[in-house]
């Protein structure tokens, strides 16, 4: 007698069948599961649901997505995974609750003080409940860069204020148009508008105290003509500039001297460098059109450059020239800097610039460790209200790894701390980091497209198996073809992208790769995209999640801390 009772193939026939084939008989136990599984899901899809109609920052997209990441855990019958999903539900609609809270709190408030009109304030509510955000950038955003934009609309209400206050004890500022502007709002649309338009008043008050009219007149022009005509200066940041000169402590004929003179050091001599650093960028863009853009490095517009500061655009195209070499002849550090760099973990990059400046550099190399140091400090940027952790303040490394990872999403969670077990955190961290730039700045991906390419990485991965890697770039259906799928980079020298679809069916087969081709053209080259992890899901992970882990894991590496 079997073993195990057999039934027929149908899951609600019970009737047995003699002349059954292997392919037709599923096991007792088999089919119990495949019907927890169902259960689990339902149950799963049922809470989401009620999620959704609680929470307007939970759309239906993302409903859809969590739905095909469970349908994936159904069909492969992770049974652990779907309650784990399950079991994380209580606490995402308790942050979400508090998320949405939060967020009206900081609307009305803005709105109760005239930061925002009712008009505005609606814009960002209806932002905030759009489809096309997934729910955790919502929420990355809620607390994380809205509080500076509040801070931003403050500090420009108080200064109209001031504008109004100082029209009404002077009637003739009245007739400044730049003041006129804005007193009567007319075809102000959007903050940079507005603060641009704010600066050239207060910067026209300042000149009108001081007698110089005529003076304001002449630097505007010649701003203008810089932006303008020249394009080497942000429209949105002539304000800037006029305020800051007729507003210093400086006397009218220091002033005269900056506005008419030719020197470096007058208004035409910055321009001169800005036009300087406009023709390198330039120069860089014409090297992306013609020979493509390198991955990872964010490579900015030219509306963004022409926004930074003078040394912020300076530090760019220092560090976006050096992204053009030739990888193969660069120190190992310097490319593991860069990559962290592109990564925005900055903490992350300092720990690697500190032990790059404690090696033996000759002058090339030592300038180029200047370059990367600069550009750190010139575009590190910290959240409101989100601190980076120091490495002495974390008391219990192991228990913050752990919380870290279970914040991770369920299936990719064994990936997490295998990665981590074999040493080869930094190399997932990469692969997880490139789809992100494949997403926001390389363009080369969406959801679409990702779908088109994982419904071909099968073909692709047997063609390339069964006839030989011909050196394009690839597609690879990691659970399939385990191993064999994984394109090596350590010995063949290929420069051309492998995309890696897999669940935590091949997530064995990744780490086995890593192990034995972890090199800088494998970081560089390979993305990786987690069957059933949304590309919101995965973008919040990387942003949010993984330098807080690397902190984690610096801390327990200087600690000689062992981690199970």
């Amino acid at each position: 007698m079997p073993s195990s009772t057999t039934l027929h193939s149908s899951r609600y026939d019970s009737s047995f069948s003699d002349d059954a084939t292997k392919e037709d008989v599923i096991d007792e136990d088999e089919l119990g599961k495949d019907i927890k599984c169902e259960k689990l899901k339902r149950n799963c899809l049922d809470h989401v649901a009620s999620v959704m109609a609680g929470s307007p920052l939970y759309t239906k997209k993302d409903f859809e997505l969590e739905e095909r990441g469970l349908s994936m855990f159904e069909s492969e019958g992770k049974v652990e995974e779907l309650e784990k999903s399950i079991s994380k539900l209580p606490g995402i609609e308790q942050r979400l609750s508090r998320a949405e809270f939060d967020f009206r709190r900081q609307v009305s408030e803005a709105q109760s003080k005239g930061y925002l009109t009712p008009a505005t304030a609606n814009y960002w509510l209806k932002k905030m409940y759009s489809s096309k955000i997934h729910w955790s950038d919502k929420e990355r955003f809620i607390y994380g860069k809205f509080p500076s934009l509040v801070k931003n609309w403050a500090k420009m209400n108080k200064d109209i204020k001031k504008i109004k206050d100082e029209a009404k004890k002077d009637e003739t500022l009245k007739q400044v148009p730049e003041v006129k502007k804005i007193l009567t709002g007319d075809g102000l649309k959007g903050y940079k508008e507005w603060r641009n338009a704010v600066d050239l008043a207060l910067g026209a008050f300042e000149a009108h105290k001081r007698g110089n009219t005529a003076l304001y007149k002449e630097a505007k022009n010649i701003l203008d003509w810089a932006a303008k005509s020249q394009n080497v200066l942000s429209e949105n940041k002539i304000g800037t500039w006029m305020h800051r000169i007729f507003k210093s402590s400086t006397s009218n004929e220091n002033i005269r001297k900056f506005v008419q003179g030719s020197d470096s050091k007058s208004l035409r001599g910055m321009i001169g460098r800005w036009t300087d650093v406009k023709t390198k960028y330039d120069n860089i863009e014409n090297k992306r059109n013609k020979n493509g853009t390198p991955r990872a490095f964010h490579f900015v517009t030219t509306n963004k450059f022409l926004e930074w500061h003078y040394t912020k655009r300076l530090a760019y195209v220092n560090e976006a020239n050096q992204r053009f070499a030739d990888f193969a002849k660069e120190k190992p550090i310097f490319l593991d800097i860069r990559r962290e760099l592109d990564m925005e973990d900055w903490d992350s990059a300092q720990v690697l610039i500190e032990k790059a400046e404690g090696m033996d550099l000759n002058t090339d190399d030592q300038n180029k460790l200047k370059s990367l140091r600069w550009y750190l400090r010139e575009h590190r940027t910290e959240e409101v209200g989100i601190k980076s952790e120091k490495n002495d303040e974390i008391e219990h490394p192991g228990l913050e790894l752990n919380r870290l990872l279970s914040l991770v999403p369920t299936s990719l969670q064994a990936l997490y701390r295998n990665s981590i077990k074999a040493d080869k955190w930094d190399c997932l961290k990469a692969l997880m980091y490139n789809r992100v730039w494949c997403h926001e700045k390389g363009r080369v991906l969406d959801e679409n497209r990702e779908a088109e390419m994982e419904e071909r990485a099968s073909e692709v991965t047997k063609n390339r198996i069964d006839h030989g890697d011909q050196g394009d770039h690839t597609l690879c259906n990691v659970d399939q073809f385990q191993d064999p799928s994984i394109r090596g980079y350590a010995h063949t020298g290929i420069n051309k992208s492998q995309i890696l679809f897999a669940s935590p069916i091949g997530y064995d087969s990744i780490i086995s790769r890593m192990k034995q081709e972890d090199c800088w053209r494998f970081r560089y080259w390979t993305t990786l995209i987690p069957k059933g992890i949304s590309f919101g899901t995965h973008a919040y992970v990387v942003k949010k999640l993984n330098h807080q882990i690397s902190s984690v894991i610096r801390k327990m590496s200087s600690d000689d801390y062992k981690w199970n």
